[in-house]
């Protein structure tokens, strides 16, 4: 019998070393092999294709024409329904189409109301905006139009985020013509790609808003012809195409695994579709689709929500008359000092600046004679940047001044500003500017002097009334020195102020001039807005005005008159409602001046003008929204014949401007209501409160390499999404994590430090993932035991590459990220080693499992032994008990220094022993008189020893601290006076702290050893596990203070980028830079989005709001603010 159960031991061991050395259960090694090779190098930022692919216009038609098609449609289990979508039938042209279904019944649908195209920028047209945040993960949508419910119309304004839970899957076509889906590209020809997500936020119908978070797909096709349906019962989603007789498709399930479906499969016929999706444990559920039901862009059919995308758009609607705007050929200007507004170059923004350009623009839509626009464009030219730039070749002490302002403090800024401005107006003309500008004027008119900046008046930035304008001049002298009034306002303090906090450069801001005819015989003025521009309502017009010249409208020196038209849907405009201003004074050219002249008690109490006038103004700023494709703020003057003069059309950047709820909101992970659970334990442990963004992306990479690993070795497509971000606050997804295995308690408690299940949560868990089979559990059982075999290894491994890991510092912004970026890899390999999350892994094609890819597993045996209790029954603990250690009995900072204390209990440089050090070297306590700046010094002088132990401390674990897995905290080597603060205090206690007896401390020590084995003695298996576990515990310290200072490392990386790009004037401190994410870094140094500087800002100053929201513990769907928060 001893030598049968000898022999099958022996055959055990023999087969466990096999499967090691096969590396059977190390899946760790697969991902180092993906790592390390150069697989992962390229995964920090989308490429240029993947930028292209998902945002570019696509058709390969050589005529820059064919249909591109950009659809979002999702819904809810309750009913609510939403698609979106956006077609470019040329590059500069598009149609939209909105529905929005509610559960209530109603269907609100955009209507035609216009026989021609729309002008679009990229996936932005008149009240439509598609947004791509970041290529293939994010988009944002603002729709601000009128929709239509049976005969009612009403206002519906959304601001929605969509976030990708899917990778893409990319439609192709084979040679025989047929298409087909596949989840990586292909050499077969690309006609498109989906993606599923999430898609939330905010709807507002009439100005009553609501909340929305739907299931939804994202659908990209440039293809001429495809049939595409869409539908969903909410825990599945399914997506088919129909061409030439062949049917396709892909599908999305709850536990976010996706698809191909196999063409084999499918079972069809000219109606029906009989669609196998695949389940858990090699079961199938089939979907009906009835083509004939789906009729419609939006429907409810057997409590399941379906779309027929093609339903959309007619293809007889791409035959609409393009607009003019969009035939218009505006050529890059050049070499040209002075352009008149008529000529082709005035119309380029680059080379005369927004402001003129628009004006030169609608001149031209004008005066052909093709719309029936009746107004007039003032007569002018423009002074080109390229006047701009040589002038300041020629006076170098300007280009040197404002070099400087790029890096200029805060305190020194306006002064620099104020010397520039003298600079600017000392400065001379050339000679031959000046004859030139004299052979473009008129000696007997008088004319208006208007700054025109190159980023002014764009839909990102409007600039409006940060620079000058100067009125009522004549001749080339005054018109000279107006023109270097208007370039030097371009370094004012406010416009430099205004540029930095919004991103862009402040030396490379260039400066245009607009000379226009002033206006004779006005009668008034004022601004036009073609919406409403609070609440976007686009049939909502505001007006305001006063007589005389619009100055005092514009500079908001009088109280305007102020009418609010609305139009019907016969596009008939009436005035709803009108305030006549106390006004008091009019703006009048006069004796040669422009000067305010006071105005009569009659005119004072009338208004400056009729009901017939303001609609007649209303009408015109919806033709220069049509021309535009955008809402505009107008710039207007009514002369005395009542001609209608414009002086000024820039977009209504407000519509655009993120809202508070969609900054909280914007990088929350992709959340499946009523199948994902999620939890702030074990997060909040190492991050508790808000996460930055840039935190949030760089510990995404360890998402991204296991979804790799998953992805790769088992032969599955999933985005887990593990960890995520919700309003800036850190969770784990309970359904990807091991601990809700069977409804495993102790698995519970060892990752969340408490049981968190509820029968709830257990049964969606279930039907996501089904019941985890034996093999699997013996599978993940070795598997915890094969990385416990090689727990010293990785902690060995952690520990050497994080004291090798150096980051190269760099001058060049652009070099130094791609620096830190380079460096990431490294940070993986030792984080992977370490707090890495549970991943669900498939084991066979049709059934799931949970899986631990982290060391996780290593801290079992540990937790297990050291019993950190949930305190209770005591108004104080002493930092060395237990309790101390439990989080939720004495908070996070108190335990995180009371496990800090614990792991340091036996080291030289431990926290005790420099306290007891300072005690025995300051026998009168006159350290605790210090202040904690001056703490370090006074040691140096005093306390040689304690000063050189302080020393030791800061070098072995300066870089933790409380926050210490997010960029923003201030680390113990950072912020050496709050240490010392709290060492101070730490000596006032033991100084004020009473004797426990006479017992020596050796003696309590053993004690509560003795007590602890006294604890396990009846347990044979943990007393053989106990020396073990500390190993474990030991090695897993190891390994998280290895991961902790590569984080570190990296945090100052950052801060030295941030200083590198406040010098180039990219950033206006350097601690901003930890409030963007690495895409949003990439854009700004490459000067493609500086707008992200704006909302960097924002974050930064909404931080401390997010900080303090707390949110319960745990819940299924989307996580809730705790009461009282």
């Amino acid at each position: 019998m001893f030598t049968y159960l000898l022999g099958l031991i022996t055959l055990g061991v023999g087969i466990v070393v096999y499967l090691i050395k096969r590396n059977v259960f190390n899946y760790l090694s697969y991902l180092e092999a993906w790592v390390l090779h150069g697989a992962g190098q390229s995964q920090w930022f989308p490429t240029l294709e993947e930028e292209t692919l998902d945002n570019q216009y696509l058709p390969v038609s050589s005529a820059n024409s064919g249909s591109d098609r950009l659809i979002f449609c999702g819904g809810d289990a309750q009913g609510n329904l939403v698609s979106l979508a956006i077609e470019r039938v040329t590059r500069n042209t598009a149609q939209v189409k909105a529905c929005v279904w509610f559960q209530d019944g109603r269907k609100f649908e955009t209507f035609e109301d216009e026989d021609e195209l729309l002008p679009c920028t990229d996936w932005t047209t008149r009240g439509f905006s598609f947004q791509m945040m970041e290529p293939f993960d994010s988009w944002r949508i603002v729709i601000n139009s009128i929709m239509k419910y049976n005969d009612t119309y009403a206002h519906i304004n959304m601001r929605l985020m969509w976030r990708a839970s899917s990778s893409p899957i990319y439609l192709h076509e084979k040679s025989d013509k047929n298409l087909y889906y596949s989840v990586e590209k292909r050499a077969d020809t690309l006609w498109g790609h989906d993606e599923y997500g999430i898609l939330s936020g905010m709807i507002s119908v009439d100005g009553d808003e609501t909340s929305l978070h739907y299931l939804s797909v994202k659908h990209r096709s440039w293809h001429p012809n495809t049939d595409i349906y869409v539908q969903s019962d909410y825990e599945q989603m399914f997506t088919v195409n129909f061409n030439e007789g062949v049917c396709s498709g892909h599908f999305y399930k709850c536990n976010k695994s996706f698809d191909i479906i196999k063409t084999s499969s499918i079972r069809h016929d000219k109606s029906k579709v009989l669609i196998p999706i695949p389940m858990q444990h090699k079961s199938v559920k089939p979907y009906l689709m009835d083509r004939e039901k789906i009729r419609h862009c939006i429907n409810i059919i057997d409590k399941q929500f379906a779309f027929n995308l093609k339903s959309l758009f007619d293809v007889q609607s791409r035959f609409k008359s393009i607009p003019p705007l969009s035939v218009l050929k505006i050529p890059t200007g050049k070499d040209k000092d002075l352009v008149d507004l008529t000529d082709d170059e005035a119309m380029s923004t680059s080379f005369v600046g927004g402001k003129a350009a628009n004006l030169a623009i609608l001149k031209r839509l004008t005066a052909d004679g093709k719309n029936s626009l009746q107004v007039s464009i003032p007569s002018g030219f423009c002074v080109t940047v390229e006047a701009y730039r040589q002038h300041l070749i020629r006076n170098t002490t300007l280009s040197n001044v404002i070099s400087q302002l790029d890096s200029a403090h805060e305190d020194d800024l306006e002064l620099k500003c104020k010397k520039l401005h003298s600079l600017w107006m000392a400065s001379r003309l050339e000679d031959d500017f000046k004859s030139t500008l004299a052979s473009h004027l008129d000696e007997n008119k008088i004319y208006a002097v208007r700054s025109s900046g190159i980023d002014e008046d764009l839909r990102s930035t409007s600039a409006a009334g940060q620079n000058e304008s100067v009125l009522g001049v004549s001749g080339y002298e005054s018109v000279g020195h107006s023109i270097l009034l208007c370039w030097a306002s371009l370094f004012s303090y406010q416009s430099v102020q205004y540029r930095r906090k919004n991103g862009i450069k402040v030396s490379s801001s260039e400066m245009c001039v607009l000379v226009q005819e002033l206006v004779p015989e006005v009668l008034a003025a004022g601004v036009l807005f073609s919406c409403d521009p609070v609440t976007g309502n686009p049939w909502t017009s505001i007006l305001s005005c006063n007589y005389g010249l619009g100055l005092s409208v514009v500079g908001a020196s009088c109280d305007p008159d102020t009418f609010t038209l609305v139009r019907d849907a016969t596009n008939d405009y009436r005035v709803q409602h009108k305030k006549c201003g106390h006004k008091e004074n009019k703006t009048v050219y006069q004796d040669h001046v422009i000067q305010d002249v006071a105005l009569s008690s009659k005119d004072i109490s009338a208004f400056s003008i009729s009901d017939q006038d303001a609609i007649r103004l209303t009408q015109v700023g919806q033709q220069i929204r049509r021309l535009f494709g955008f809402e505009s703020d107008i710039e207007w003057v009514l002369d005395q014949k009542g001609n209608i003069h414009i002086l000024q059309v820039r977009p209504v950047t407000s519509l655009h401007n993120w809202t508070d709820y969609e900054l909280t909101h914007e990088l929350d992970g992709p959340i499946h209501e009523g199948y994902d659970a999620v939890t702030f334990h074990n997060v909040a442990e190492a991050c508790p409160g808000f996460m930055s963004p840039l935190s949030n992306t760089c510990m995404r990479v360890f998402e991204d390499a296991v979804d790799e690993m998953i992805n790769v070795i088992n032969d599955t497509n999933v985005i887990s999404n593990n960890t995520m971000m919700y309003s800036y606050h850190g969770a784990i997804n309970l359904m990807h994590t091991m601990m809700m295995v069977e409804d495993d308690p102790i698995s519970q408690v060892i990752v969340c430090g408490q049981i968190v299940s509820t029968p709830e949560i257990h049964r969606i868990f279930l039907i996501r993932n089904g019941h985890v089979s034996t093999s699997a559990k013996l599978k993940i059982g070795v598997s915890y035991f094969m990385k416990c075999f090689r727990s010293n290894y990785m902690a060995q491994k952690a520990s050497f590459l994080s004291q090798a890991f150096i980051i190269p510092e760099s001058n060049n912004p652009s070099e130094m990220l791609d620096n830190i970026i380079r460096s990431l890899p490294t940070f993986q390999m030792i984080g992977l080693d370490f707090e890495f999350p549970h991943k669900t892994l498939k084991l066979s094609k049709s059934e799931t499992c949970l899986f631990e890819v982290n060391s996780k597993l290593k801290s079992m045996p540990p937790l297990s032994v050291l019993k950190i209790p949930t305190g209770k029954d005591k108004d104080l603990v002493d930092l060395t008990d237990d309790e101390a250690m439990s989080t939720s009995f004495v908070g996070g900072k108190a335990a995180n220094l009371a496990i800090l204390k614990r792991l340091t209990a036996d080291g030289k440089n431990s926290l005790q022993k420099i306290v007891s050090s300072i005690i025995n070297e300051d026998p009168d306590h006159k350290f605790l008189s210090i202040h904690c700046s001056d703490a370090m010094e006074w040691l140096k002088l005093h306390c040689v020893k304690s000063h050189q132990l302080m020393q030791e401390f800061f070098v072995k674990f300066g870089h933790r601290g409380n926050k210490e897995l997010d960029f923003t905290c201030e680390t113990w080597s950072m912020n050496k006076p709050k240490v010392l603060d709290m060492i101070r205090n730490m000596v006032e206690a033991k100084i004020n702290s009473k004797p426990n007896g006479n017992i020596p401390e050796q003696e309590q020590v053993g004690e509560r050893q003795d007590r602890t084995v006294q604890e396990l003695k009846n347990s044979k298996i943990a007393n053989f596990l106990l020396p073990y576990a500390r190993n474990i515990v030991a090695r897993r310290e190891i390994t998280k203070n290895a991961a902790v200072l590569c984080f570190h490392k990296i945090r100052l990386a950052f801060l030295h980028l941030g200083k590198i790009m406040q010098r180039a004037g990219l950033l206006p401190h350097p601690r901003l830079i930890f409030f963007f994410t690495l895409y949003e870094l990439k854009q700004l140094l490459s000067g493609r989005n500086v707008a992200v500087v704006s909302k960097a800002l924002r974050r930064e100053r909404l931080s401390p709001q997010w900080d303090k929201m707390i949110f319960n513990p745990q819940a299924t769907g989307r996580p809730t603010l705790a009461s009282g928060s």
